[in-house]
C-alpha cells in the first residue's frame, strides 16, 4: 500500500521514515507502507491523499 499526498494549497511538514521536510503547492510526498509518519499543517492548505489500493476504511 502506499498513500501519495500534493499539496493542493499552503505549506505542510511531512515527516516520512524520520526525514522532515516542508512541502508547497504542487509538491508531493510518497509514502510506503508500513513506514512511520504523519504531516502537520504549517498554514491553511488543501492537500489531496491518495491510498493505492483502496483502503477500505476510508470509504
Amino acid at each position: 500500500m502506499r498513500q501519495i499526498s500534493q499539496v493542493l494549497e499552503g505549506e505542510s511538514e511531512f515527516t516520512i521514515n524520520g526525514i522532515t521536510k516542508i512541502c508547497r503547492q504542487g509538491d508531493i510526498a510518497i509514502m510506503k507502507s508500513n513506514v512511520a509518519n504523519s504531516g502537520k499543517a504549517i498554514t491553511d492548505c488543501k492537500i489531496l491523499d491518495v491510498f493505492t489500493p483502496v483502503r477500505e476504511d476510508y470509504m
